[in-house]
C-alpha cells in the first residue's frame, strides 16, 4: 500500500494515478466527488484502498498527446466523468473497466462512441451531453442494467429502436438534438418516469407511448407535433405534459382524464376551442399554461 495525500491506496492504482498527474499536468485531489451534477473539477474517491471515482474536467488548456489510457488500468472503477477533453476519439479499451456503473463524457469531441461502452454489463448510467455525436449504436440495447440515459445538446438525427430492451430504463432525455422520430419501441420500457425529448425535428407521438403507466413527466416542447393521440389519456400517472411550441391546433377532451396532471403546457402552438376544456383541467388542481 502507498499513502497518497493522506490516504492509502494499493500500490498498482497508486502507480497509475501518478502517471496520469503526469499526462494531464495537475494534481488529482482527494475528495468527495459529487457525481450528479459535476462542478468542473478533478478529483477521485477511495474505497478500502481502491480508487472508485475518477474526475477529470477542465483540462483543455493543457496540451495532451491523446486520451490518457491509464484510466483504463484502474480496475475497480465505478464511475468515470470526462469533461471537456478535446480529443476526437477515445481508445475502444471501455471493457476493461468491467465495474463501471456510472459514465460522463461532457464537451469531448466526439461524433461516435467506442463499441466497447457497450459492453459495460453494470453500467447504469450513460450520460454523453455537449459534443458532435452523431450516431448512437444499435448496440445500446445490450445495457441491460441502464437506468438513465442523457444524450443532450448533440447532433443525432436519429435514435435505435433497439433502446426498447433497455427494461430498467427509468429515465431518457435526448433533448436539443435533430431527431425526427421517437422510437415505438418506447412504449415496451415500463419502468420509464421521465422523457425529455425536447427540441428536436419530432412530427408525431408513437400511439405507444401510451403503454407507460408509470410516465410521471414528458416534455416534447419545441418540436414540430401537430397532435396528440388519444392514447396519452391512459397515462394516469402523468403529472407534467409541455407539448408547447408545437404546431398542435386541438386539445383533445381526453386531457381532462389525466387525473394527476399538475401542469400542462401549451404556449406557442395554433389551438381553438380550447377554453371549456382548460376550464375543466383547472377545477381539477391543473395548471394550465397556455
Amino acid at each position: 500500500m502507498k499513502i497518497y495525500k493522506e490516504i492509502t491506496i494499493n500500490e498498482e492504482d497508486y502507480r497509475i494515478i501518478k502517471l496520469l498527474e503526469e499526462r494531464i499536468g495537475k494534481e488529482v485531489p482527494i475528495g468527495e466527488i459529487l457525481i450528479d451534477p459535476f462542478y468542473g473539477r478533478i478529483g477521485l474517491n477511495v474505497e478500502k484502498g481502491k480508487i472508485i471515482h475518477l474526475a477529470i474536467g477542465d483540462i483543455e488548456q493543457y496540451i495532451l498527446p491523446g486520451f490518457p489510457e491509464e484510466i483504463f488500468e484502474l480496475k475497480n472503477l465505478k464511475a468515470l466523468i470526462i469533461k471537456e477533453l478535446k480529443i476526437e476519439s477515445i481508445p475502444d479499451r471501455f471493457s476493461e473497466l468491467s465495474t463501471l456503473e456510472y459514465l460522463r463524457l461532457e464537451g469531448c469531441f466526439l461524433d461516435n462512441l467506442p463499441t466497447s461502452i457497450f459492453h459495460l454489463e453494470f453500467l447504469n448510467k450513460l450520460i454523453v451531453i455537449n459534443s458532435p455525436l452523431k450516431a448512437m449504436s444499435n448496440a445500446i440495447g445490450n445495457l441491460k442494467l441502464l437506468k438513465d440515459i442523457q444524450l443532450g445538446y448533440n447532433q443525432l438525427d436519429y435514435f435505435p429502436e433497439n433502446v426498447g430492451k433497455l427494461r430498467m430504463l427509468e429515465s431518457i432525455t435526448v433533448c436539443n438534438n435533430k431527431i425526427t422520430e421517437i422510437p415505438t419501441s418506447l412504449g415496451n420500457l415500463k419502468r420509464l418516469e421521465s422523457i425529455d425529448l425536447s427540441s428536436n425535428k419530432i412530427t408525431e407521438i408513437p400511439i405507444s407511448l401510451g403503454n407507460l403507466k408509470k410516465l410521471e413527466y414528458l416534455d416534447l416542447s419545441d418540436n414540430k407535433i401537430t397532435e396528440i393521440p388519444i392514447s396519452l389519456g391512459n397515462l394516469k400517472n402523468l403529472e407534467i405534459l409541455n407539448l408547447s411550441g408545437n404546431i398542435i391546433s386541438t386539445m383533445p377532451k381526453f386531457l381532462k382524464n389525466l387525473k394527476n396532471l399538475k401542469q400542462l403546457i401549451l404556449r406557442d402552438n395554433n389551438l381553438s376551442n380550447y377554453r371549456e376544456i382548460i376550464r375543466q383541467l383547472e377545477e381539477s388542481g391543473t395548471k394550465v399554461h397556455i
